[in-house]
């Protein structure tokens, strides 16, 4: 009995792998080779072709591709280990093809698969496994597609035997362990179950039981909406609106954007619930700016609009019966396109066209209905703003909706969080200016905070020509990066007033109101609160904001043409509180500035500003303190241990003598 060792420690494994585009065509030629089976390093390096030995060495071999018909060794050798195979091929024979009538083709075998192989009959592009490219073909390859490697891991060759490398592979030696598998009883277990295809409706049902299956859930349509005068206004519910024309009671609808922005569809007004909408237009002629019926009209958003005010006061049985408070006209009230020169007006401004400047005027560019409320009492007070100003004919612009509900009552003494107590994230952070003062002999501090948001930290954006026009708040916890740009003259940066007068606009842009603190050149004197409900007369609750460069004042004290380019902040926070309830707080803000020189070799160019924010987690764990052991003072009364002392000891044998001397002579004398 011949016992055979599969285990070596040195091994030479084949792989094939795609080495370059240059492919020659595979022939199959008469070759021999003395090959170990189990060969070491240096056994593989030498293969005889047509009686020629070639060295493999360490680069690249000229061979061919010579297929194997087994995909694993053969082990019927009688011996293994310093035994010479020799495999051939039949020489090649010249034949003729017979043509073959069409049958049902093959699968080909998922061994020769090739995934890059798109388009059967026609060379695909860096597909280096597709048959149908020429030799010129590849040459024109940038690259080979990807081809995913077969076989076991620990098997002792994944491919096929390559004697001659005249293909796009090349031969890689390596020695990744002590064992492998020269040979697999199983192969089987390797390959997923090739099913059979479903021709029954009962096989189908049977295949599609075994498997859980995705089901789509079934939507519902939302109720239609339906006018009530049980109930009073409830956040969610239709705003309702009257028509005098006709009588009749509506939702009032503005313009929505639904998958496109040019805003074909609309959306119901809902009580108390706060709302934008952007519309992207374009106005193509004079007939569209001064059609009445147009979107650039302002009548068509503001007059003749009726406010019920509360359903509880109408007669749906006879609405003209009901009382005067039951109705609302909207006041219109039109402002200039930057905001400036509010008055409040009975009609509309008509669009007008421009033959000069050929522009639409007094378009409506934006349009904001805001609602006074006083809980379920209903509106008190309904306005619709108008934002008009000239259009540039045949150039998009986008009209923006909103949709704002307010408080009768004043809300001037209002603030708005950004948690309690901690930060929400998405919430903007809220900063303040510091102020010092002295009452009688007192230092004090305090932090004037403004309740408008847009005044708090934020980063300039662009508009859609890419200069900096607006502002972004800065967010708790969302990294932001913006890039915008200002136009420069090559006149400002020649003259040290020009320069001046550009860092104080960069500085502007940048910081807004924030100045650098006299006393502390490091610091701004901006802080920003470290909760999210701030208290100004708390100025420990308030984190200074850090400068990585000393500066005195907004002008920055760099020489020209060098100019603030930008700036970084790093906010850093932590959790507070419970585990089952953690806040997150602010504890500390550095702003890191940068910048680069400006050099204009034209009359005007363009200076980018590139501004970010990313916030950091600093919190440490939560620390185990277990409270000190308690002192047991355990009182006893004196004589607890007296049946166990020496005293007790010698009574209690006395009182045994005394007894046993009364004992005997009772006995003795009876």
């Amino acid at each position: 009995m011949r016992l055979v060792l599969c285990c070596f420690i040195t091994f030479c494994a084949v792989r094939a792998e795609p080495a370059t585009p240059e492919v020659s065509t595979a022939q199959e030629v008469g070759i021999s080779t003395s090959l170990h089976p189990f060969c070491g390093s240096d056994e593989c390096s030498n293969v005889t072709v047509d009686g020629e030995t070639v060295a493999e060495g360490s680069g690249y071999v000229d061979f061919t591709t010579i297929k194997s018909e087994n995909e694993s060794f053969p082990t019927e050798s009688n011996s293994l280990v310093n035994t010479t195979t020799t495999l051939t091929t039949p020489a090649l024979t010249t034949t003729t093809e017979i043509p073959v009538l069409p049958t049902t083709a093959k699968r080909p075998n998922i061994e020769d698969s090739c995934s890059c192989d798109e388009v059967r009959g026609l060379c695909n592009i860096n597909c280096c496994c597709d048959v149908d490219c020429s030799e010129s073909d590849r040459k024109a390859f940038s690259h080979c597609h990807p081809e995913p490697e077969g076989g076991h891991s620990g098997l002792c060759y994944k491919q096929q035997f390559i004697y001659s490398n005249n293909t796009r592979y090349k031969i890689i030696q390596h020695e990744k362990g002590m064992f492998c598998i020269a040979r697999d009883n199983f192969p089987e277990r390797l390959f997923f179950s090739n099913q059979k295809t479903i021709h029954t409706t009962a096989s189908f049902n049977r295949a599609i039981q075994r498997k859980q299956q995705f089901t789509w859930p079934q939507i519902s349509l939302p109720p239609t909406d339906v006018f009530e005068t049980t109930s009073p206004y409830k956040s969610g519910v239709p705003v309702w609106i009257y028509n005098n024309a006709t009588g009749s009671i509506r939702t009032l609808e503005i313009p929505l954007t639904s998958g496109t922005v040019s805003c074909k569809s609309s959306r119901t007004v809902r009580y108390l619930d706060d709302f934008e909408s952007e519309c992207l237009h374009r106005t193509i002629s004079k007939e569209e700016c001064e059609d009445s019926q147009s979107i650039l009209n302002g009548k068509v958003f503001c007059e003749n609009i009726v406010v019920i005010t509360s359903p509880l006061l109408i007669n749906q049985t006879k609405i003209e019966e009901s009382p005067d408070g039951a109705f609302m006209l909207m006041r219109m009230v039109e402002c200039r396109a930057n905001g400036s020169d509010c008055k409040e007006v009975r009609n509309a401004s008509n669009p007008t066209f421009d033959t000069e400047s050929n522009s639409c005027r007094n378009a409506a560019l934006g349009v904001q209905y805001v609602f006074y409320h006083n809980s379920t009492s209903g509106i008190t007070e309904a306005e619709c703003q108008l934002s008009v100003g000239p259009l540039p004919l045949s150039k998009y612009f986008a009209q923006r909706i909103n949709v704002v509900f307010k408080w009768a009552k004043n809300e001037s003494e209002a603030f708005p969080r950004s948690g309690l107590p901690g930060y929400l994230q998405g919430k903007p952070l809220i900063s303040g200016n510091l102020l010092t003062g002295i009452a009688g002999s007192v230092k004090r501090e305090s932090v004037n905070m403004s309740s408008v948001t847009g005044d708090w930290l934020s980063l300039p954006v662009a508009n859609k020509n890419g200069l900096c026009s607006g502002k972004k708040n800065v967010l708790f916890k969302e990294n932001v990066r913006t890039q915008c740009g200002i136009h420069v003259s090559r006149e400002a940066l020649l003259s040290q007033e020009g320069c001046s007068l550009l860092k104080e606009e960069v500085w502007k842009i940048i910081f807004g109101d924030m100045k650098v603190n006299r006393s502390d050149p490091r610091q701004l004197l901006s802080l920003i609160s470290a909760f999210g409900d701030p208290s100004p007369d708390a100025p420990d609750d308030w984190v200074p904001i850090f400068l990585d460069r000393s500066v005195v004042d907004q002008q920055v004290q760099i020489p020209c043409p060098t100019q603030l380019s930008g700036v970084q902040y790093r906010v850093l926070y932590s959790y507070f509180g419970p585990f089952t309830n953690p806040q997150m707080k602010i504890i500390g803000l550095y702003a890191t500035l940068s910048s680069k020189d400006v050099v204009c070799k034209v009359d005007g160019c363009q200076m980018k500003i590139v501004t970010s924010v990313n916030f950091l987690d600093v919190s440490q764990e939560a620390v185990n303190k277990f409270a000190k052991a308690p002192v047991v003072k355990i009182r006893l009364p004196p004589d607890f241990f007296y049946p166990f002392s020496s005293q007790s000891c010698q009574n209690i044998s006395n009182m045994l003598l005394m007894l046993i001397a009364l004992a005997f002579p009772a006995r003795s004398w009876l």
